[in-house]
């Protein structure tokens, strides 16, 4: 019996911890593209028609596709996914973390791209011009982000238990606490009868993650509707990629176990 409720709590881990990684990298990275991409690179594209109006509409277009893709747009959101999170929890106003050198970077990456797809050589000026809509965007993201928390606050439970899913800490908890019980339930069993049990629990976990995938997918639109004011799918590749890291566990386990 403690045996079963050992691997039950490893599978209701597995799976909190699944979806901690999947959701945080979905929200990160459908934001970081589209809602705070574009609040910094509407902007910017106001200094390149400023300064290179003449370059056809169709490259500037496609600049501003890769510009909404930098790393450095990726990093802020994360930032601001943190903040956002950590506020709502703690219903409590809380300090961002300093982002002067992200933006900074960002500017620097936009300008590097600039260059590459334009076939121009900027000067420090336009770096400066760059860095300033730069600033101004964070302002209004902050402003955005800030009047968002007020607005989600409203929600209380719904948003706390979301809010475990994305926490960065938790991941952190989570992956140690598996560490613990595989080690532990590993000496209650023969190395055969683990591998089926841990195979069980990937299994499970495989099909919770599955359900909950397209259950999030529904629930994405809806919340983007009301939070964001538009429909907003989230990008669902890193559940994909947990999916067959998953499976492929399984498979190898299933493998193994036929060696021993």
């Amino acid at each position: 019996m403690k045996k079963r409720a050992l691997y039950i709590v490893i599978t209701i881990i597995l799976f909190m911890t699944t979806l901690n990684i999947c959701i945080r990298q979905s929200v990160s990275t459908t934001l970081a593209e589209w809602e705070v991409g574009k609040a910094f690179v509407f902007r910017m594209n106001d200094t390149i028609d400023e300064y290179y109006s003449d370059e056809d509409i169709d490259t500037l277009v496609e600049l501003q596709n890769k510009m909404l893709k930098e790393k450095s747009i990726k990093a802020i959101t994360n930032v601001y996914v943190d903040y956002a999170i950590n506020s709502i929890v703690t219903s409590s106003d809380i300090k961002i973390q300093d982002t002067s050198k992200l933006v900074q970077n960002m500017a620097k990456e936009s300008i590097i791209l600039i260059e590459k797809e334009l076939n121009v050589k900027t000067d420090h000026k336009f770096y400066e011009d760059l860095l300033e809509e730069c600033e101004s965007g964070e302002a209004a993201l902050l402003q955005y982000v800030d009047n968002t928390i007020i607005y989600v606050r409203e929600f209380h439970i719904p948003v706390l238990v979301a809010s475990l899913f994305v926490m960065p800490l938790y991941r952190n908890i989570g992956f140690c606490f598996l560490a613990v019980l595989f080690g532990i339930t590993y000496y209650f069993e023969t190395k055969k009868d683990w591998i089926k049990a841990i195979s069980k629990c990937l299994l499970i976990t495989f099909i919770a993650v599955i359900i909950f995938s397209m259950m999030y997918e529904l629930a994405g639109i809806q919340l983007s509707n009301h939070i964001l004011g538009r429909t907003q799918i989230f990008i669902m590749r890193p559940f994909i990629i947990c999916l067959v890291i998953l499976f492929a566990s399984i498979l190898f386990l299933k493998h193994f176990s036929k060696r021993i």
